[in-house]
């Protein structure tokens, strides 16, 4: 089972799932923190089967809706990036030929508008560097970049015949610019694909990465000090062809370092990457059970790394119905912002703001799931020296339960026979006073919940 890590909870924002219901169809693209609530990027259809059109919304803290802004930009909205106390987004509009980038104020205010035509790009993606906007995407074929002033104004405009790839994702840091996509290979194949540029838009270096072993498709990327970080969709044959995603680290040369993969007995879809202000990494997308079924179909999902690479934990959220994580952020209390959408007779818009566990609820006694695998905390908090719980199982084996503290470190792991039903756990450990999580897993199910410890244990 994937080990579940603590980290400092701060008492600040709420925590909340908010779905944003329309008469057509709508997902939620991208979501971030202001001052007052959150700005979120929605694509919406009115009617079925109709255009999508880019929608801004402004929350709350709580996640209600305080007002909706349409873009003047015709089109969907793609990819979408923070900028300066605001937010840039791109719009594609393929019948019309015309790609559009708004950028809106954290009121929700359309700000500005740049129209590239008739270089429409495909496979566009942007994202901001101080004052700036940079577009990637492919234009007949061809990779181009272009930056933007703070006015939308286009600062250039280069094109990288040589680079032959599909844009997914484009970053800045300290003055390079670095694009990364996919591109086909022989056979079922498809590489990932590196085009580093510096601050003028001239080509530094173009790497290829992963040839030959499936169907490769980067989705989200990061890039700070030390290196890049690359979250990827793959389908191969050591997976027997089911998705996975893997979390991959470059170096500042480029040269690979380290790849991990989240897999399983699930399809498991990413889309979302975000670094967090600790040094990990958030990363959200979906999961599906294999076989897929009607009673069990996509849950959100979150996961959290470290920045080694170290799987911290996964959370999945789910309502009744399919569910789908399309971006994460950090939040400033150490939480993350999530958006994506629910499945109802329509997709509509579902944002979430979790805690630093990625969990979103009570912060009371019992934090477990609802089934029959679940765990009553008799007393919280512990001032007895013993950290006593009831553990309820649907059938006999072996558990193992894990204590962490707030760094995220184990402190203390005990794995223990429980029966059928009720298992009454008394469990002692030489640990000091403290905030804790508390991770019980059987070969099938895990939960978790947080334990207040006085005066050791």
């Amino acid at each position: 089972m994937t080990g579940l890590l603590l980290f400092l909870i701060v008492t600040g924002l709420p925590d909340f799932y908010s779905v944003f219901q329309s008469q057509g169809a709508q997902k939620l693209v991208f979501a971030s923190e202001t001052a007052s609530g959150y700005i979120v990027v929605g694509s919406l259809q009115q009617s079925w089967g109709g255009a999508s059109a880019a929608v801004v919304y402004t929350t709350d803290q709580h996640g209600a809706v305080m007002s909706q802004t349409f873009s003047t930009a015709s089109g969907e909205p793609v990819d979408a990036s923070e900028l300066q106390n605001g937010v840039v987004v791109v719009c594609n509009a393929a019948a019309e030929g015309v790609t559009s980038v708004v950028f809106f104020s954290n009121s929700g205010e359309e700000q500005w508008l740049a129209q590239y035509s008739p270089d429409f790009f495909q496979n566009v993606a942007v994202c901001s560097s101080g004052a700036n906007t940079v577009v990637a995407g492919n234009v007949s074929g061809v990779v181009r970049v272009s930056k933007l002033n703070s006015s939308g104004g286009v600062a250039w405009n280069r094109g990288y015949p040589s680079a032959g790839f599909s844009v997914s994702c484009v970053c800045t840091y300290n003055g390079e610019i670095f694009v990364v996509g996919s591109r086909e290979d022989s056979g079922w194949n498809s590489s990932l694909c590196i085009l580093s540029l510096n601050s003028a838009g001239e080509l530094q270096q173009l790497y290829n990465l992963f040839p030959g072993e499936g169907r490769i498709l980067p989705v989200a990327l990061e890039v700070d000090s030390r290196g890049l970080f690359i979250l990827i969709d793959a389908m191969t044959d050591a997976n027997n062809m089911i998705g996975e995603t893997r979390f991959v680290k470059l170096n500042s040369a480029l040269q690979h370092q380290w790849t991990v993969v989240a897999a399983g007995r699930s399809w498991e879809t990413g889309t979302g990457l975000a670094a967090l202000p600790g040094g990990d990494f958030a990363v959200c997308g979906w999961t599906n059970s294999i076989p897929f079924s009607e009673s069990n179909r996509s849950d959100l999902c979150i996961r959290r790394f470290s920045d080694s690479g170290e799987l911290l934990w996964t959370r999945k959220h789910s309502t009744v119905r399919s569910d789908y994580g399309l971006s994460v952020s950090s939040a400033s209390d150490g939480g993350l912002i999530v958006s994506g959408c629910v499945t109802e007779t329509l997709y509509q818009g579902w944002l979430l703001k979790t805690d630093s566990l990625g969990c979103v609820g009570s912060q009371g006694v019992e934090e477990s799931p609802g089934g029959e695998f679940r765990a009553v905390l008799l007393a919280n908090p512990v001032v007895s020296g013993f950290l006593s719980f009831v553990l309820n199982c649907t059938e006999p084996g072996i558990v193992e339960v894990t204590v962490y503290d707030t760094a995220g470190r184990s402190v203390a792991m005990f794995t223990t026979s429980v029966v059928t039903g009720e298992n009454l756990l008394n469990l002692s450990a030489c640990i000091p006073a403290g905030v804790y999580c508390v991770a019980v897993s059987n070969s099938t199910d895990q939960l978790v919940f947080r334990a207040v410890v006085c005066g050791g244990m």
